[in-house]
């Protein structure tokens, strides 16, 4: 079920969510092997994060109904 949710993120938040969860990867980290701003590491993560809970909440809503 998490594969599929991960699956739902745009390209760019999947990449950084599953390096910093799936990995344990630093925002640092990330930040410095894929070349792209602190900041915006934290975002995507921040907001793919969000994402994944809403569509877990939505999947289990879907099959407690």
């Amino acid at each position: 079920m998490a594969r599929r949710v991960l699956q739902q993120l745009r390209p760019e938040q999947r990449e950084m969510v599953e390096l910093a969860v799936l990995h344990g990867w630093s925002h640092r980290k990330i930040s410095e092997k894929l070349r792209v701003p602190l900041g915006t590491v934290k975002t995507h993560v921040r907001r793919g994060l969000v994402r994944v809970r809403k569509l877990l909440a939505e999947q289990a809503d879907s099959i407690t109904v």
